[in-house]
């Protein structure tokens, strides 16, 4: 079961691993290619209530399909601690997995990545290959962006996101553990904390912002 999970995550989690997300907040910065790869960069806070105005843990990086995938959950554990027990996630939610896409046609392969001229939102790239790794030589002059549109999955940037939202519920209809999952199994936050590489000189450069309320400082 989960605590099983959590104490195999413990085990092998180093010095900075945390078990309860309820005290932290996650912003999601940009979306870069860094490495020839697609990834979000997001910094962590402790101080959740402070709305990501106090200096981070850190700054970090996750492949952009990672990083939607754990935003998925997240949305979808929001619904179901809400009563809403058949929500299902929108249909393009598809495209956070290399998916096979027949465009103007012809048979490509499709996941979502950055856009090419916002780097605040996602869109969804064309690749030749089924691992979406090599993009598309059919695109044109270098935007490799489908005319797919993704915006009911699109990510908060710049949007400061609490680890653990939580709903009204009523005490008798919940067993003793509830508030402790809660704390530990926030998706958003613990998955994109687990795979993280961490942000250093060229994925800031890459993904600084052209103002000063950013937050940057020269340790992370």
């Amino acid at each position: 079961g989960n605590d099983d999970w959590n104490a195999i995550q413990a085990d092998y989690a180093g010095d900075d691993y945390i078990k309860y997300w309820d005290n932290h907040a996650v912003l999601p910065k940009s979306c870069v290619t860094l490495g020839g790869q697609d990834v979000v960069v997001f910094s962590v806070y402790e101080n959740g209530f402070k709305q990501c105005s106090n200096d981070p843990l850190g700054t970090y990086y996750v492949p952009v399909p990672y990083f939607l995938q754990a935003y998925l959950q997240q949305l979808q554990s929001n619904q179901i601690d809400m009563g809403n027990d058949d929500y299902e996630l929108p249909a393009e939610s598809a495209y956070s997995e290399c998916t096979n896409k027949a465009v103007g046609g012809v048979d490509y392969y499709v996941m979502a990545g950055c856009d090419d001229t916002d780097r605040h939102k996602l869109a969804v790239n064309i690749y030749s290959d089924n691992t979406c790794e090599t993009p598309s030589k059919d695109a044109v002059s270098g935007m490799d962006d489908a005319d797919i549109d993704i915006s009911d999955i699109q990510i908060p940037f710049q949007q400061c996101q609490q680890c653990v939202i939580w709903m009204d519920v009523n005490d008798d209809e919940v067993d003793d553990k509830y508030y402790e999952n809660k704390q530990i199994n926030a998706p958003l936050c613990s998955k994109a904390w687990s795979l993280k590489e961490k942000c250093g000189m060229k994925c800031k450069r890459l993904s600084k912002e052209s103002s000063a309320r950013d937050g940057w400082n020269g340790e992370d």
